[in-house]
C-alpha cells in the first residue's frame, strides 16, 4: 500500500542521511589524524640529531635509531634483490625477507610511546628546543592517540550507520 511504501522510503532516506553524516565524520576524522601524524618524520629525525649531539651511551643511541628507522619507514639492512637471493638459494640458504614497514597509525603511535620512553629513561637527553622535550612529545603522543581513537570511534559509528540502512534497504522481508 502507499502508507506503508512512504513510510519504507522515510525509513530510507533517514538512513542513508545517516550514513552521509557518519561518513563525512569519518573522512573529518581521517584528514584530521594525518594532519597530525604528518610532522612526526621530520620530528623523528631532528629527535635523533638532538640525542646524538648529547654524550648519551651508544647502545641507547642505537635503540632510538631502532625507533627512528620504524617510525620512518627505513630498512635498517637493505633488501637482497633478485640475484642476491638466487645465489644464496643456489647455495642452499633459504632467504626469507619479512616486511619492516610498521607504518599502520597504531604502529607508529606506539613506536612512538616507546621512543619517548626511551628518551625520558636517558639522562643526557636534555634539548634546548621546546618541540623535542620530553613533556612536548608526551601532549604530541596523547594529541595523536586521541586523533587515533576519534578515527575509530567515527569508523564505528559509520558501521553501525551502514548496517543499519542495508537492514532497512536489503533486508529480504522489506
Amino acid at each position: 500500500k502507499l502508507a506503508a511504501l512512504q513510510a519504507q522510503l522515510s525509513a530510507v532516506r533517514q538512513t542513508v542521511d545517516q550514513v552521509n553524516t557518519a561518513l563525512g565524520n569519518h573522512g573529518n576524522a581521517v584528514a584530521q589524524r594525518n594532519l597530525g601524524y604528518e610532522p612526526l618524520r621530520q620530528l623523528s629525525s631532528r629527535i635523533i640529531s638532538a640525542l646524538k649531539a648529547t654524550r648519551a651511551p651508544q647502545q641507547l643511541v642505537d635503540n632510538a635509531m631502532s625507533n627512528h628507522r620504524k617510525l620512518t619507514g627505513i630498512r635498517a639492512r637493505k633488501k637482497l634483490g633478485e640475484e642476491e637471493r638466487a645465489a644464496l638459494k643456489t647455495a642452499g640458504k633459504e632467504v626469507k625477507q619479512v616486511s619492516a614497514s610498521h607504518q599502520s597509525y597504531d604502529s607508529i603511535l606506539d613506536t612512538f610511546d616507546k621512543q619517548i620512553k626511551l628518551l625520558a629513561s636517558i639522562a643526557q637527553y636534555q634539548p634546548n628546543e621546546t618541540d623535542l622535550k620530553i613533556t612536548t612529545l608526551e601532549t604530541l603522543f596523547t594529541a595523536l592517540q586521541t586523533k587515533n581513537t576519534a578515527v575509530w570511534t567515527a569508523k564505528t559509528a559509520l558501521d553501525k550507520a551502514r548496517m543499519a540502512r542495508n537492514k532497512v534497504m536489503y533486508v529480504a522481508e522489506t
